[in-house]
């Protein structure tokens, strides 16, 4: 079989091109013929080369330079095979880019010389749990099961961990082989604070989601390697499993889930990010300062993302304390607000039905200026 490396642009249905190597025209042919939206790829001259970030379970795919790299049938193996493939392991791949995004590899080159030593078996992910940030916490991370729905697909546990006296995650850890998604929930024990407050949190229990793209850094700068759970990426995730849990399906796929989070994702940041700049990922973007945070357009996004979380928390705490001796928690409010949000509006009811942890009446909160909220259980 012949090979080509083709390099250029996709205008509408011509393919413009700007390099092209090939030993014959039927390589030519046999390269474009299966699908006319490929183009080639490259990161140094006709190949894309280097050490290989992430292996997919299964078989059949790999990371390299945040590029996910499918291995086919036709696929041909230079100075090894299927067998090699490992993290580490230094490869020059040739092939066309797929209409997902994804590598179809024509051609896969080990070079055995340019391999490194990947000590680690598996990911280490740090972050934190943020209302105020959660010293002494507890952390757990469940691998995504989409058969699961009476736990809300919160599968096997995956790791735990907790967080330590600056309220960063200490131990957690995913497979170098990791599932497509993981829900994370950071909760507080009777040892946990809030450092912006220096009290026991308002909100005990919050969630959010890293999927194996993110851990492989598909897409993406670099891999992520730090996740923070906030009340807004609760709200995301309760609203995602809401919906999902509503649709009936038995069996979930993890693309289903992460589609129907990214909608719930814009449907929070939409409704109760209270300005925030709707590009933000919340999943994604820390939401206190660290040492990646450095530009100018960073501190201004967690700014925005703090005062989002702080007036989501002040809202939810402020409903709680309406509700009187009834013995409802904040966490309960969050709770309450991701099913009447579910629906796509806040107005006191799910689905035609009333949310039974608050009345409309207690929706007048939402009318006050975020910027003047109090900081529950602040001095």
């Amino acid at each position: 079989m012949h090979f080509v490396t083709v390099l250029g642009r996709l205008l509408a249905t011509i393919l413009v091109t700007t390099l092209l190597s090939f030993t014959t025209a039927t390589a030519l042919a046999e390269a474009i013929a299966s699908d006319k939206d490929k183009i080639a790829i490259t990161n140094e001259g006709k190949k894309l080369k280097g050490n290989i970030d992430g292996v997919v379970p299964g078989g059949g795919e790999f990371i390299l330079e945040g590029r996910r790299i499918h291995v086919v049938a036709h696929t041909v193996y230079l100075e090894g095979g299927a067998a090699n493939i490992d993290l580490g392991v230094y490869v020059e791949v040739k092939g066309a880019v797929r209409i997902d995004g994804g590598i179809e590899a024509f051609e896969v080159k080990f070079k055995p010389e340019y391999d490194v030593v990947v000590d680690d078996e598996d990911i280490a992910v740090s972050g934190g749990g943020t209302k105020g940030p959660l010293a002494f916490a507890q952390v757990s991370s469940y691998i995504f099961d989409g058969s699961s729905a009476a736990t809300d697909f919160q599968g096997a546990i995956s790791g735990t961990a907790e967080t330590d006296e600056a309220s960063k995650i200490i131990g957690l850890r995913f497979p170098k082989y990791p599932e497509p998604a993981y829900i994370v929930e950071v909760s507080a024990d009777s040892d946990t604070i809030d450092i912006t407050t220096g009290q026991y949190p308002v909100i005990t229990e919050m969630r959010t989601v890293i999927t194996r793209d993110a851990l492989f850094g598909i897409n993406r700068n670099q891999p992520q390697r730090e996740l923070y759970a906030t009340p807004l990426t609760t709200l995301a995730v309760d609203i995602a499993v809401a919906n999902l849990k509503a649709s009936g399906s038995s069996v979930l796929t993890a693309e289903e889930f992460l589609a129907a989070l990214e909608e719930a994702e814009a449907l929070v940041v939409n409704t109760l990010g209270f300005g925030m700049d709707t590009s933000i990922d919340i999943f994604s973007t820390p939401p206190l300062v660290n040492s990646t945070t450095t530009s100018p357009e960073d501190q201004q996004a967690i700014a925005e993302y703090r005062t989002a979380i702080e007036a989501v928390t002040a809202i939810a705490y402020q409903i709680a304390e309406l509700s009187g001796d009834s013995g409802l928690t904040t966490d309960d409010m969050v709770s309450a607000l991701a099913e009447d949000l579910a629906d796509g509006i806040i107005d006191g009811s799910a689905g035609g039905e009333p949310v039974g942890d608050y009345s409309s009446e207690s929706l007048i909160v939402f009318e006050q200026d975020p910027a003047t909220l109090p900081i529950p259980n602040s001095t």
